[in-house]
């Protein structure tokens, strides 16, 4: 959240461009091309042990930048909104919403991002925080589970139709 390079939103265009499990939502949402995507590989790959170079503007679509936007902040309001909520004293009651809100985060995140280990981890430590008694709560954590399986088989951002 500190990085001037995250706020700003480069952080995102920059991974959905040269990331692999990005590639459907930059040619899909972000109106990338593949030749585009190669582009962008080459020009990091040969300047990897260079300074940063800027990619010319011509590789970057004007789509992909609010795409890049809604993922920063986004993702930013996600993870805090969750921090938050973890945070509250349990006298507050707020464990429904803490359930609510990190599976949420989990499913959407890992819809467009699927990094299972560190989704199954976080799943992990909310149903450990669970009462014992919230059957509904643990088969909602038990479902993001699976369906965090089901985004790493099926990969539903090469399946959108391109905007």
């Amino acid at each position: 959240m500190l990085s001037p390079d995250y706020v700003d939103g480069r952080f995102f265009r920059l991974l959905f461009m040269t990331d692999g499990r990005f590639e459907g939502l930059a040619i899909n949402l972000g109106g990338m091309t593949e030749a585009g995507l190669d582009r962008v590989r080459d020009l990091v790959e040969t300047n990897l042990h260079e300074p940063a170079v800027a990619a010319p503007a011509s590789i970057e679509t004007p789509r992909l930048r609010p795409i890049a936007g809604l993922a920063t902040w986004g993702t930013m309001a996600g993870e805090l909104l969750v921090a938050l909520l973890f945070l509250l004293p349990d006298r507050l009651n707020a464990g429904r919403l803490r359930d609510l809100a990190l599976t949420g985060f989990c499913a959407a995140t890992d819809a467009v991002a699927p990094v299972p280990g560190f989704g199954w981890l976080l799943l992990a430590m909310g149903l450990a925080q669970c009462p014992l008694e919230a059957h509904t709560t643990r088969w909602l954590y038990l479902s993001c589970f699976v369906l965090m399986v089901l985004h790493q088989q099926v990969p539903w951002l090469d399946l959108l139709p391109p905007l």
